[in-house]
């Protein structure tokens, strides 16, 4: 999210190819939700090691809504990794209320009251392909997101909090971090004035084994970076800090905002072939396969996650009043969109890889199982499939191609989205309350025409054949129409190897063909998910004995846009057009 990362200023206005931290939010003074929260930990408890403690002032109500960890990025019950959750103090108790997320403290009136629990040890970020999404808790090591692992009043995500955070860890314990700073003082506390939402949406991350975190603190711009690495990578440790710091770089010259005082990046391990990441208050996640070596890929999920610091929350967030991933396709493909213009002009992607990226994601629409898929089955159907899932990314970057063809059209090219973007961004206010589909249709719509707008929108995140306008990719790009055929398995992939038994055969499909049939148990098999250049190899027990199916799983060939670099077309560089310096700028 499931995305990364930049004080020069840089001008995108016209970034084509031509030729032939958020600023801190600022609150009403009234009705501020004040608390202590103590983490700890107890490495004897091999259930449940972390423990964590509420301390509530004295308040006029003597009952108290706390809520639970509940649903979260395609998670429910989150309820259930708290353990233990009590009242400390004298006189006050818990109830239970119709909703497992959530219980009533009762406590006497202007007396304070305290709660504390612990939270379950989790599986490895090396043995969970979305553990990047949530909190990771181990003996040596734990890193909390608030959101999955805080018990805390129950309160709108806009109510400001001052919190008073302390780490009361084993002595000999080792480094401990937030999305606030790192603890500081005798107390090891620190003291964080913030929205409640910016709180649940922040890391914590400390170390009880002083060995089983790494930490980085240096300068980047105007603002504190922390870097934490957790776990062994093949890319050394200074090969990924240097990464992060010039992803933070350029994408905060690019906005031209101001950096918070602190930032934290924690890098972790993800399952082999894996590289997932996620945008946090101050601070983003990422996982990366431990055997993987330093790429454009790697780069590309810092920049992804970073960039959600400006698309797809705080200023640029979407409502709480529209409904969960019906705007995924602004925050997740106009971040996507945004990240790639941004890395080719600062030259982490040059022309030919930038173009290559734009016709990975058209022939990724094209080609996918779910192209023609409503909107809302999207929505629906997004955290139990895969392709469901990366859909509105696709949709919404092809989407935002279009729109910034037509912005440069209706002002001949003295205006572009990324332009727009950091107007709507510099004009939207800290208490501003988040977008929805008609907010975007008037802001877009301001320089293109409401209808335009509107028509575009509605047009390309319901799916079916989306391609780019002529001229879309600069004046020496062009395009051209290739054919590529879909990934076919022709059988049910998920549920065969949930039942270990070939399931949904498709009659004459390419498994049929190749010799498969339902009920069939399975005992080996290598599946390249989406790739139609490596075949399925399929072990499968017969009444004969274990046969290996292999087979090409091609289906049918789609016609598809494709861009490429007119020959002999000399581009201008993408990174002067925009302002960059021919080196960009190293972080202190």
């Amino acid at each position: 999210m499931t995305h990364p990362t930049r004080s020069t200023i840089i001008s995108l206005a016209a970034l084509s190819l031509a030729g032939c931290a958020a600023a801190r939010v600022s609150h009403p003074s009234p009705s501020i939700e004040r608390f202590t929260l103590t983490i700890g930990a107890d490495p004897a408890d091999t259930v449940a090691p972390v423990t964590l403690r509420l301390d509530l002032p004295p308040r006029v109500d003597s009952v108290v809504v706390l809520q639970l960890p509940s649903e979260y990025v395609g998670r429910s019950k989150l309820y259930e990794n708290v353990v233990g959750l009590r009242a400390l103090s004298t006189g006050a108790r818990l109830e239970p209320t119709a909703d497992p997320d959530k219980v009533r403290l009762i406590v006497s009136p202007n007396r304070p009251a305290s709660v504390a629990w612990r939270l379950r040890t989790t599986l490895p970020s090396s043995s969970s392909a979305d553990a990047h999404n949530f909190s990771d808790i181990g003996r040596g090591v734990a890193q909390l997101i608030g959101i999955d692992a805080f018990v805390l009043p129950q309160v709108p995500s806009t109510t400001p909090v001052e919190m008073r955070l302390r780490f009361a860890l084993p002595a000999g314990a080792g480094h401990a971090a937030t999305s606030f700073g790192p603890p500081r003082g005798p107390d090891s506390s620190i003291i964080v004035r913030e929205s409640a939402g910016a709180v649940r949406r922040a890391l914590y991350t400390f170390a009880v084994d002083s060995s089983a975190l790494r930490e980085r603190r240096i300068t980047v711009g105007a603002g504190n970076l922390t870097v934490l690495l957790r776990g062994h990578q093949s890319i050394p440790d200074s090969v990924l800090i240097a990464g992060v710091q010039r992803v933070i770089s350029v994408e905060r010259a690019f906005w031209q905002s101001a950096a918070p005082a602190e930032y934290l990046v924690s890098i972790g391990v993800a399952p082999r072939g894996g590289l997932g990441g996620q945008g946090l208050s101050n601070a983003f996640e990422a996982d990366i396969d431990s055997m993987r070596t330093m790429d454009a890929g790697v780069l590309e999920l810092f920049a992804h996650e970073m960039m959600h610091q400006w698309i797809g929350s705080g200023r640029m967030r979407a409502s709480p009043r529209v409904a969960d991933g019906s705007l995924s396709w602004f925050t997740e493909g106009f971040d996507d969109f945004e990240t790639h213009r941004v890395m080719h002009a600062a030259g982490l992607l040059n022309d030919s890889a930038y173009i290559a990226r734009v016709n990975k994601v058209i022939v990724d629409h094209a080609l996918s199982p779910v192209r023609d898929s409503s909107a809302d089955a999207i929505r629906a159907g997004r955290w139990n499939d895969g392709s469901m899932q990366r859909e509105p990314y696709l949709r919404g970057e092809l989407l935002a191609y279009r729109l910034n063809a037509a912005v440069e059209r209706v002002t001949q090219g003295a205006q572009s989205l990324d332009s727009l973007l950091k107007r709507m961004y510099r004009s939207a206010k800290g208490e501003d309350s988040g977008y929805t589909r008609d907010r975007l249709v008037q802001e877009l719509g301001a320089v293109i025409g409401t209808d335009v707008a509107r028509r575009e929108i509605d047009r390309t995140i319901n799916g079916g054949e989306i391609d780019l306008p002529a001229g879309a990719l600069g004046a020496c790009v062009e395009a051209s129409t290739e054919s590529r055929p879909r990934w076919d398995p022709g059988f049910d992939i998920d549920a065969s190897l949930a039942s270990k038994r070939t399931t949904r055969v498709r009659p004459n499909g390419p498994a049929a063909i190749a010799g498969m049939r339902d009920s069939m148990p399975v005992v080996g098999v290598s599946i390249y998910h989406g790739d139609t250049s490596k075949p399925i190899q399929l072990s499968v027990r017969t009444d004969s004995g274990v046969v290996k199916l292999r087979y090409s799983p091609q289906g049918e060939k789609v016609p598809t846009q494709q861009w490429r670099l007119r020959t002999g077309c000399r581009t201008s560089g993408a990174g002067r057009s925009l302002g960059l310096p021919a080196t960009p700028p190293r972080p202190r």
